[in-house]
């Protein structure tokens, strides 16, 4: 069997930093504005709806969105110390009957209300004997109380892993009325598969805005002229022969 390639320290940070890099192109922009023109006003919608193929970049998306709005709240958030920023919670894959408690603690966390934190009357596990519904209720309290711009949910195609169209509904009645009861805008940001979640209900088609993230298509000419510009603005000729790359 042969033997992988073993990079050096400074081989290996190259790499990293290539793995890491990220350059905002023309589909990343336009979903970027029309994402947070939706979270400044959702115009009545309760959710929105982010799309794309795996690898397309939507957790880039989602990263980028979070910092632009989040610097442009620094101040608000300074002077406030109750508000919080706009809340990213990366829903993880179901596991049985858990799946509901696990993403209410989880969003509990990530909006730094103390009630997850601190024990419950004594109760020094409270989050893990809690009853979903307790949660639920908590979740909806520290969303209120907190008032972030949004909450966006990462990998939100697992709502509909290995579940039926009835589980589904199921689903989408309590994303729903959760986004109703906190009262911001929900994101969900996913694969395809999200598009199930809609389609299962007429009222959220009528309530909810989709955003479309695709893969640059090599048979479209302005896609390829894109792609082309976007390489040329980052680095400009000084790929070629070792130079700084040109100003956009």
């Amino acid at each position: 069997m042969s033997q992988g390639l073993t990079l050096g320290p400074e081989a290996r940070l190259a790499l990293d930093s290539f793995r890491d890099y990220t350059v905002a192109h023309p589909l990343l922009r336009a979903a970027d504005e029309e994402l947070r023109r939706f979270i400044a006003e959702p115009a009545g919608a309760a959710l929105a709806l982010v799309y794309g193929p795996t690898g397309v970049g939507k957790t880039t998306l989602v990263t980028r969105v979070q910092r632009v709005i989040n610097e442009s709240l620094a101040p608000e958030l300074a002077a406030d110390g109750s508000r919080s920023g706009l809340t990213v919670v990366r829903l993880n894959a179901p596991e049985g009957s858990s799946f509901w408690r696990a993403f209410y603690l989880q969003l509990g966390a990530e909006l730094d209300d103390p009630f997850f934190d601190l024990p419950l009357r004594g109760r020094s596990n409270w989050g893990e004997r809690a009853t979903a519904a307790e949660l639920r209720s908590r979740v909806v309290a520290a969303v209120q109380g907190r008032r972030p711009p949004a909450v966006l949910i990462d990998e939100a195609h697992h709502f509909a892993l290995g579940v039926g169209p009835e589980r589904l509904m199921q689903q989408l009645e309590v994303i729903k009325s959760l986004a109703d009861a906190c009262e911001v805008p929900f994101v969900l940001v996913g694969t395809y598969s999200v598009l199930d979640l809609r389609n299962l209900n007429g009222q959220l088609s009528r309530r909810s805005i989709d955003i479309h993230f695709r893969r640059y298509l090599p048979t479209s000419d302005m896609d390829v002229a894109g792609f082309r510009q976007t390489i040329q603005q980052e680095f400009g000729d000084g790929m070629a022969d070792g130079r700084e790359p040109a100003a956009a």
